[in-house]
Formats: C-alpha cells, structure tokens, sequence
C-alpha cells in the first residue's frame, strides 16, 4: 500500500498546526494543538466519510480555516496594533536585547572616559552619562519599534517570504539540528549595539590602552575619518542587526533566510570595501605611537607587519561574509528537503508572473 497520502496529510496537519501556534503561551500551546488537531481530522472526516482523505480534501480544509497567522490572531481574540499580536512577541524580545545592549555600552562608554581624562568633575561625567543613556535608550526603543512597525504596515512576515499562503508552502517543523540556536542572535545583537556606542560617541577608544600618570588610549583609527564615514558604519552595523532580529524571529536555518543572508552581506561587503578602500580609515602611526607608549624596540619589519594588516583587513572582512553565506547555504540544503526547495522555486515563479 502506497502511505504517500497519509504521510502527505499528517505532515501537512504538522506543519498548519505548527505554525499557528508557535508563538502560543506554552501554558495553553498544548491544548490548542489537540483542538486543532481534532478539529482539522472532523473536518477531514466530514468531507471524506468513509473513504480516505486526499492531498487535495487536506488542501480545501487547511485553505478552509485560513492562513496560520490569521487563525491564530483569531485565537487571541485581540485587535490589529501598531505592531501585531504576532510579531509582538518578537518585538519585545528584541527589544529588551537593543536596550540592554544600549544601555550597557554607554556604561562601558562612559567608565573607560572618565578613566582616561585628567578631568575628574565626577558630577560633570553623571551629568553627561545620564543624558546620554537617556538619548540611547530612546534611539533604541525607536529603531526597534520602527523597523516592527514597517514590517506590520508593509505585512512583512519574517518567516514566509511570499504574500499568499498555500497550504504546499507551510514550511516544515524544524528539527532540533534546523534550529538557530538563539544564543547566536543575542551575542550578536549585544556586540553590534556595543560597536555602534563605540564608534558614535567614543572612537577614540577603540585601541591600545597605557599608563601614563593615567590610562590613556592609542586610537586604532583615524579620527577625523570615523566621523565622516561614521553613517556607513552604521548601516552595515544596521544590517547586521537586521540579520540576527531575522534569527530570533524565525530560528531556523531556511531558504528565504540564506536568500536574506545573501542580499545582506552582499550589500555589507560592498559598504565595507568602499569604507575601507576609499577613505583613509587607520591611523597610520598606530605601530610608532605603540613604540613610543611602551618604550619598545620595535624595528621596521614590525612596523611594516602593521601596514600588512590594515591592507589586507578587508580581504579578511570579504572572506568573512563569504564564509558565512556559504555556511548558511549548506545548512540550508541539508536541513531542507527537495520536496520544499522546489515549492518555493515554483511559488516565487507564480508570485513574479502575476
């Protein structure tokens, strides 16, 4: 006996009831799966009575009950916000990472600056700490809050690229190895939000440290530079962000995520190979001023060894982002079936055609 239609129906009930309830409160995700699950079987048998149920019979049901998303608003029993039931769960996750990763940088900011000035005014520096964590947070809260807002007004859906939900189109359960671990965005999120500080308010920071009668720091960068290709820095930063908010919200490795992946880190490795080709980014006496703080013998060869990195930093930045990609797009062919790629392909072929 071919199982081929029972596989098919038990996979697809699966995968609907999956998606509705992903983002369910674990207190009473358990008994809303049961209740769809018998409910989509009722419906089945009502159709079929006595006879067995066919991809197309699942087909007229699921596309009966609705799109996952709009069936589990439903369930909420809630109305349409700025930022939707769906995605809100999402959104106050990151939310709470951005801030957190915010308001930690500008104490990190602000400690290693009042350790490495002369000026000691301590009520000068808690004036300014505070202002400054006051205008970070609320930079954060908007930019979170915004990018949600857009992706609710535009009916962006993180977790399926395409507009119109088909019942083929449900994307499968992850397994346990599909998975993201979610541990990557966070430490993610938390390193470019403290990059973003450090290049924004404190770049001179960012390099070697010595003591002399008080700590004070060797810039690893031209200054004058940062400052006016700081908003470059910042969007291939953004993108970044954009990258790991994808990973919290769907957590899988998927192929709308390597496709996004993809497009990211192309236009990542472009801004990058303009920001550090065009401009003259480095402080180009780093290695001497080194030499000079600590009293070291260093000869030519290792001043030259400096001059080698900085020119070839962004080949190592370009292989970065190239490594990635192909990393994600093997792990996206592994833990993706034929069956899946090839709808995908043919739903993105229908979508361009109409």
């Amino acid at each position: 006996m071919n199982n081929q239609p029972y596989e098919y129906v038990d996979d697809m009930i699966n995968r609907y009831i999956y998606q509705v309830t992903k983002h369910m409160n674990p207190m009473t995700k358990k008994d809303l799966e049961n209740e769809l699950r018998t409910l989509i079987y009722d419906m089945l048998e009502a159709r079929t009575p006595g006879t067995t149920a066919t991809k197309e019979d699942l087909k007229a049901v699921l596309t009966e009950l609705g799109s996952p998303s709009a069936l589990a608003e439903k369930y909420r029993d809630t109305s349409r916000y700025l930022i939707s039931p769906e995605l809100f769960p999402a959104y106050l996750f990151v939310l709470k990472i951005v801030l957190g990763a915010t308001l930690l940088g500008m104490c990190i900011v602000t400690i290693l600056e009042l350790i490495t000035s002369y000026d000691h005014i301590w009520y000068s520096y808690l004036g300014n700490w505070f202002g400054s964590m006051i205008g970070s947070a609320v930079m954060a809260f908007a930019f979170v809050t915004i990018l949600f807002a857009l992706f609710e007004w535009k009916g962006v859906n993180l977790k399926e690229l395409l507009p119109d939900w088909e019942v083929d189109e449900l994307p499968p359960v992850p397994t346990k190895q599909a998975n993201i671990p979610i541990g990557e965005p966070i430490a993610g999120i938390i390193f470019t939000i403290l990059c973003m500080v450090l290049f924004t308010f404190a770049p001179q920071l960012i390099g070697a440290f010595y003591d002399d009668g008080g700590l004070k720091a060797i810039p690893v960068f031209n200054l004058d530079t940062i400052r006016v290709v700081l908003p470059l820095f910042l969007m291939i930063m953004g993108l970044g962000l954009l990258k790991n908010i994808w990973e919290l919200v769907d957590r899988r490795y998927s192929i709308p995520y390597a496709i996004f992946v993809f497009i990211i880190n192309t236009i990542s490795t472009i801004l990058t190979i303009i920001v550090f080709t065009r401009f003259d980014i480095w402080n180009v006496n780093f290695a001497e001023q080194i030499n000079s703080a600590f009293h070291l013998n260093f000869n030519f060869s290792a001043i030259a060894s400096w001059d080698l990195i900085i020119d070839n930093f962004v080949i190592f930045l370009v292989i970065i982002y190239f490594l990635e990609i192909i990393s994600i797009i093997i792990k996206t062919i592994k833990y993706n079936n034929r069956f899946d790629f090839l709808n995908y392909v043919k739903s993105m072929e229908n979508r361009y055609k109409h």
